[in-house]
């Protein structure tokens, strides 16, 4: 295995069943919302292992609109001017895992349409999982994150360079790409962490206005 690409296996997870149920819930059902999220919430947590992997990488800026990571040429003026002047990038892939997301399609609808509560829920910890361990490893304060497809600057077919570069990282972890250019397992997300002084969000030039995982007004 390359020097420079770690793979996390083991990451820990844990759930605000309170929150959850505020949010999916009204006060006519939240007593059942909750005995339902706990019983679920424990058979997820049997199931589920969760995975991150990640390489240090650095870059060459080609011109105005593409970069090359590791011979892998991209293309986006976005991915380009916020990368730019970084001499460590980490290209990530942060997943439910596999074992998860067989055992959800083994499930009837219902239980499915809770399941997918702690499914995403898994993955957003595993990807900070990766972030928090990047900051750690390499002494850096802060890094923000771009992810091919989040936006159509850097477009999802940009996938299938993203996971060139990315060699058999994925395989490590479970992870494979479609045609279509969508990731399995369902819950997987992928992108590059970058240093920075200023936090950077997708949300910032989003147009989706009433996305409910908005974590900054957009400023375009």
């Amino acid at each position: 295995m390359q020097d420079d690409l770690c793979v996390i296996d083991t990451i820990p997870i844990s759930f605000d069943l309170e929150s959850m149920c505020k949010k999916y819930s009204s006060p006519d059902n939240y007593e059942g919302i909750m005995d339902t999220l706990k019983d679920v919430s424990v058979r997820v947590l049997n199931v589920a292992r969760p995975k991150a992997v990640f390489k240090l990488s650095a870059l060459d800026v080609l011109n105005d609109e593409q970069i090359k990571i590791k011979g892998v040429t991209f293309t986006s003026a976005l991915l380009r001017e916020k990368l730019e002047g970084r001499n460590r990038i980490f290209p990530y892939i942060a997943t439910e895992g596999p074992e998860l997301s067989e055992w959800n399609s083994s499930l009837d609808f219902f239980d499915q349409l809770f399941v997918n509560y702690f499914r995403q829920e898994i993955m957003t910890q595993c990807k900070n999982h990766a972030e928090e361990t990047i900051l750690k490893k390499y002494g850096i304060d802060q890094v923000s994150s771009m992810n091919p497809g989040s936006l159509a600057a850097w477009p999802l077919t940009q996938q299938k360079e993203f996971f060139e570069l990315m060699d058999l990282a994925p395989e490590e972890i479970g992870v494979q790409l479609f045609p279509s250019m969508l990731m399995a397992p369902e819950f997987t997300v992928s992108g590059i962490f970058f240093q920075t002084t200023t936090k950077f969000h997708n949300c910032e030039l989003c147009p989706r206005e009433n996305c409910p995982n908005r974590k900054k007004p957009q400023n375009v």
